[in-house]
């Protein structure tokens, strides 16, 4: 599932501050190297289709492109899972998926469990890629700092960037299950993402930073209470457990929205 949203930052206890910043948020979660158009089922897309396709990587860049044309404040970031799902990775594992991804234009994104599915060996070209195009990838609750393939990338706890003025501080997580659940080895270790983010936000409050902006990949439920438990997160982007959230009316019958 390829999700692209648009936001209009308005935070409620951050507007008396914060009123003359319009911050246009773009996300996308769990790609799955899902790079081709897709029919609404998931499938491949064929002639016959006509207009009933979404998503696909041309899709997404076109429209960012557009977006980042008529707005002044954009950011475009990922909540992870770029791993697994198609083909592509299936017989061709990261190559494909990093240097598509790595040249989509993200700012920030999160890794997702399945990007450790093959180990630190799979997931350390991935990294360097991202780097290489400037892509941050920040990783709040994760540590590489004991594994020898992946401590040379080892994630950012956060990340700042500045726009009219204001500081933004970016924070990221993937769910901890992943060292249980994926195969990240016995050298990567994660923290829950509720702790981290508490102490990582004072931090980010210390240093000035006036919006703070949460990318998970956590699941639905989970990513509720991340917010719940972490007031001073302004905006959570989230990503695991492909949850369908749209305000529109103009969806397929067969994916009913779960909530906004």
């Amino acid at each position: 599932v390829i999700v692209l949203v648009l936001i209009l930052y308005g935070a409620q206890h951050c507007a008396a501050s914060d009123k003359n910043l319009t911050l246009t948020i773009l996300h996308t979660n769990d790609i799955h190297s899902h790079l081709e158009e897709s029919n609404k089922f998931g499938g491949r897309c064929f002639p016959e289709d006509n207009s009933s396709c979404y998503g696909g990587v041309a899709r997404i860049v076109a429209k960012v492109k557009e977006i980042r044309g008529d707005e002044k404040n954009v950011l475009f970031m990922n909540g992870g899972d770029f791993f697994q799902g198609t083909p592509y990775y299936t017989l061709l594992k990261q190559s494909v998926i990093s240097e598509v991804m790595s040249n989509m234009g993200y700012d920030f994104v999160c890794l997702g469990n399945h990007e450790f599915d093959d180990g630190p060996e799979n997931l350390a070209p991935f990294l360097k890629r991202m780097k290489e195009s400037n892509v941050t990838v920040v990783g709040t609750n994760t540590d590489f700092s004991d594994d020898t393939v992946l401590k040379d990338y080892n994630l950012v706890k956060s990340a700042v960037r500045t726009i009219d003025g204001k500081k933004i501080g970016i924070l990221g997580a993937v769910i901890p299950d992943t060292q249980f659940t994926s195969n990240p080895g016995p050298n990567v270790k994660f923290s829950g993402e509720i702790e981290s983010f508490q102490k990582e936000v004072v931090n980010l409050t210390n240093s000035g930073v006036n919006i703070i902006i949460a990318i998970t990949h956590s699941g639905f439920k989970r990513e509720i209470e991340i917010v719940q438990k972490v007031p001073q997160i302004d905006v959570l982007v989230g990503g695991h457990t492909n949850t369908f959230l749209y305000t529109g009316t103009d969806y397929p019958k067969e994916n009913k929205p779960e909530g906004p």
